[in-house]
């Protein structure tokens, strides 16, 4: 791809970005040609809090690709949780987990180390056509924010359900997994 199309993706991707969300970081990095750290949506909840999601539009240097990212951390009290279950309450979760991803037709990856997992679309670019559309940019972004939020939603149940092993309600219907 040549530099000029590369400077005209990413100034055509910066505008997108502004109109609905916000611009955290520009990072340069030498094996790629941009990456924004970006928020979005813009906007706030009834508390005041904001409702934007990290994400991270990188174009990795010498690819004909943009990936879209983001990444969920979840806290150590969960990895704990996880950790401390049984084998197959553990495997019901990951499978439900990848399961969001794969509906989505999304990448995935996980690092148990730094309890985290990444989802990422991957939008394959056509120098001889005129960029991706500000549609097309937003239906991606949005599928990605639909799959962080379906996660985190995913987060939260196995977290509010998996019994406590102390729990001498474990089993029954307040203590049982539900997923």
């Amino acid at each position: 791809m040549s530099n000029e199309y590369i400077d005209n993706l990413k100034n055509t991707i910066r505008e997108y970005i502004l109109e609905d969300s916000t611009i955290k970081d520009e990072i340069y990095n030498e094996n790629v040609d941009f990456i924004f750290a970006i928020e979005h949506p813009l906007g706030n909840d009834n508390a005041g809090n904001p409702i934007g999601k990290p994400f991270a539009i990188v174009k990795p240097k010498g690819k004909n690709y943009l990936n879209i990212k983001s990444s969920i951390i979840y806290g150590q009290d969960f990895a704990t949780k996880l950790e401390n279950s049984e084998q197959s309450v553990r495997n019901l979760f990951k499978k439900n987990l990848k399961s969001i991803f794969l509906n989505y037709n999304l990448l995935f990856g996980f690092n148990l180390q730094k309890n985290l997992y990444t989802i990422v679309e991957r939008v394959y670019l056509d120098e001889n056509r005129s960029f991706i559309s500000k549609n097309e940019f937003y239906q991606y972004l949005r599928k990605v924010l639909n799959a962080h939020i379906l996660s985190t939603y995913l987060l939260d149940d196995f977290s509010a359900c998996t019994p406590n092993p102390d729990d001498s309600t474990a089993g029954d219907e307040n203590g049982s997994l539900y997923m």
